[in-house]
């Protein structure tokens, strides 16, 4: 692969990166995928291979960690059915009337309204909603390192091979 498919790789993994934290792209897999694409259109080989693998560990732990820990969370909290799913749609809702900042905004005011319609106690839905967000923020960090290990292990795939 020539100079400028490897720039618009890395490019393609910054993107990916960002979008972890701002989810206007699908982060993690437009990291992996990109991963892949570097891997098949530099002409596989053992070493691409043996890199995309550990790219794709990488990818299943960043995923899990997004799905897994605010779950867990929610279930050890014995939060209330439908609290993500409130959180999502006043975090979509939110990012069409503030863009970009409106998506944490709206979606914390969601789970927030969601644990207070449950309870009716203020000061468990704050608890209860700063539990959630440290969860899914864990998994944000968590998703990030993998990010940032997939685009390191291209890294060292370019300057290995």
């Amino acid at each position: 692969m020539n100079g400028i498919g490897e720039l618009c790789i890395g490019l393609l993994m910054a993107c990916g990166l960002v979008g972890i934290v701002v989810p206007v792209v699908p982060g993690i897999l437009l990291v992996w995928t990109t991963g892949l694409a570097w891997t098949i259109l530099d002409g596989g080989g053992t070493t691409r291979w043996i890199l995309f693998f550990l790219m794709s560990v990488l990818m299943t732990v960043g995923l899990v960690s997004q799905i897994g820990m605010p779950a867990k969370e929610l279930s050890n909290q014995q939060a209330p059915k439908w609290t993500l799913v409130w959180g999502g749609v006043l975090g979509i809702f939110g990012f069409f009337i503030i863009p970009i900042v409106g998506l944490p905004i709206g979606f914390t005011a969601g789970v927030f309204l969601r644990y207070m319609f449950a309870s009716n106690d203020l000061h468990a839905s704050m608890d209860s909603t700063w539990l959630t967000v440290r969860a899914i923020g864990k998994g944000i960090l968590i998703q990030g390192i993998c990010g940032l290990g997939i685009a390191f292990l291209w890294f060292i795939g370019l300057l290995i091979t």
